[in-house]
């Protein structure tokens, strides 16, 4: 692995980690002339686990990459849906194209990318919304690196 691909997961493995959970706190008793303040409830954040893991394609024979997203969400309010979008963007080609975007409802599962290029260092968006309105709850971003070609094994 390059020295490159090294500090890009390195990045991504610090970006993965999120912002810190916060607690919500709880309003003060009322007297008869004004209420207690208190502070306020921590924000709605969904994505309780976001990973991402490069490698090679299933059944590709080691001359195509592979970005695998593992997410899990969790509901903040009672009765609202939400939209998980992936986006895997390709960092070399420099143009700030989406290769592979999807949405879905589901609130865990693995988002494959199986068609990526090897040798090739992709930021992975994971973007949480309210289906109604469609604000942004919540968001993660990672750098990784997919691995170089597989070098075939002699006599094959």
């Amino acid at each position: 692995m390059s020295l490159a691909s090294a500090l890009l997961l390195t990045v991504g493995t610090i970006l993965a980690s999120g912002p810190p959970a916060g607690t919500g706190g709880t309003g003060g008793s009322g007297g008869g002339t004004g209420g207690g303040g208190g502070t306020p409830a921590a924000p709605c954040t969904p994505i309780q686990t976001a990973q991402v893991k490069p490698g090679y394609r299933p059944g590709g024979n080691g001359a195509i990459g592979a970005v695998w997203t593992t997410y899990t969400l969790k509901p903040c309010t009672p009765g609202v849906t939400y939209v998980a979008t992936i986006k895997v963007t390709n960092l070399d080609i420099n143009l700030g194209w989406y290769e592979f975007y999807t949405q879905t409802l589901v609130m865990s599962g693995t988002i494959d990318d199986d068609n990526a290029r090897l040798g090739t260092n992709y930021r992975v968006d994971v973007v949480v919304t309210d289906y109604s309105t469609g604000s942004v709850l919540d968001s993660r971003s990672f750098l990784t690196a997919t691995p170089l070609p597989a070098t075939p094994a002699a006599g094959s």
